[in-house]
């Protein structure tokens, strides 16, 4: 019996330590994503993927809602923001990019590694290229949901029966 506690416990332990990366592509207004356990390069190759091709989202707006409280809580391995930006003014673009660059500084206390790399380019069109990439483990990722879902789950609440 004791084996089998050992085994599930070291299979728990590397459950909980798999690496998830998410990447993100921003080209003009189009933008993809894409997750992978463990491949950095596959979630970046799904990205572009779907960039590429468009995601098909059938008419669903997406869930920044329901995702930033759980952003808000977890604590990265690695995040990563790469680009390049013109927006057809010098003065724009230059703010743009300082905040950009600000923004991700930011994030220096919630994670390990840091790579914030977004460099102005000033020509008279619109261009807009950013590759992020955000990597955690899947423990951090469910212990961020538990906590945030702690606030929202109510006991159940027995309800008397009328019958006619």
């Amino acid at each position: 019996m004791l084996v089998y506690l050992i085994a599930f416990g070291e299979m728990l332990f590397y459950l909980l330590s798999v690496p998830v990366n998410l990447a993100v592509r921003v080209k003009g207004l189009r933008a993809g994503t894409g997750v992978a356990a463990f491949d950095v390069v596959a979630a970046r190759r799904r990205a572009g993927r779907a960039l590429r091709v468009g995601n098909n989202t059938d008419g669903k707006k997406p869930g920044f809602h329901a995702v930033w409280p759980v952003l808000r809580r977890m604590r990265f391995d690695r995040v990563e923001l790469v680009g390049r930006v013109s927006l057809g003014d010098a003065a724009a673009t230059a703010l743009l990019c300082g905040g950009l660059n600000g923004l991700g500084r930011s994030l220096a206390g919630r994670a390990e590694r840091l790579r914030v790399d977004v460099q102005p380019v000033f020509s008279d069109e619109l261009t807009f290229e950013l590759r992020g990439m955000l990597r955690a483990r899947t423990g951090q990722i469910m212990l961020a949901v538990l906590r945030t879902m702690k606030g929202r789950i109510h006991p159940w609440t027995s309800i008397r029966l009328k019958a006619s």
